[in-house]
Parts: structure tokens; sequence; C-alpha cells
């Protein structure tokens, strides 16, 4: 997908997420993590977006907030919501795109 990080999230129809599903597995966290319900940060910005979310440089974003403890660090971020008719049934969540002159590895 040429990002370093990709994620899914799924929504439980309530206004919240009810999956998290991460493509990092291998790294010893559960890849189906479920993050907090609230609607915060970034994530929580895109519950209420009918068009992608592009963020350059996450920590300069004043909407960065809640990053558990043990988060990779990551520089950039998109996030798309996936909708059918009027309503968003989850969200793709791409961070860190490969070639970036930003990201340095």
């Amino acid at each position: 997908m040429g990002a370093r990080y990709a994620a899914l999230g799924v929504l439980d129809g309530k206004g919240g997420l009810d999956k998290f599903i991460h493509g990092r597995p291998d790294q010893g966290r559960d890849p189906t993590y479920r993050p907090s319900a609230r609607r915060q940060g970034l994530i929580g910005e895109l519950m209420d977006s009918r068009t992608p979310l592009r963020v350059p440089v996450i920590m300069e974003d004043e909407r960065t907030v809640g990053f558990p403890r043990h988060h990779p660090a990551m520089v950039s971020f998109l996030g798309v919501p996936i909708r059918a008719a009027d309503r968003q049934l989850g969200q793709i969540y791409l961070t860190d795109k490969i070639g970036c002159p930003r990201i340095q590895r």
C-alpha cells in the first residue's frame, strides 16, 4: 500500500470503534486491539468526515491525542472513511508514506 503502517477501523454503529485491525501482528500486539470507544484524536475526527483526512506531520496537528503507551512513532497520516450511501462503516488508516522525504529510516 506504499505505507509503513496500515490499519482498518470497524465502527460499532453507536458512534465508536468496534475493532481496530492493524497490519503489524508480528510486533507482539493483538491484531484486533480495541481502542478507546471515545471519539478523540485523528480517528475521532475521521468518524465525522465524508472525505479523506491527510496530515503531513501527526505530532504538529492539534487534533492529535490518545496515542497509547508503546505506540510506534509515526510521522504522516492518511485516513479514508469507508462508506455505504450516507453511512460510515469504518475507516482505513495509512501512516508514513514510503519514499516521503520527511520520513527518515
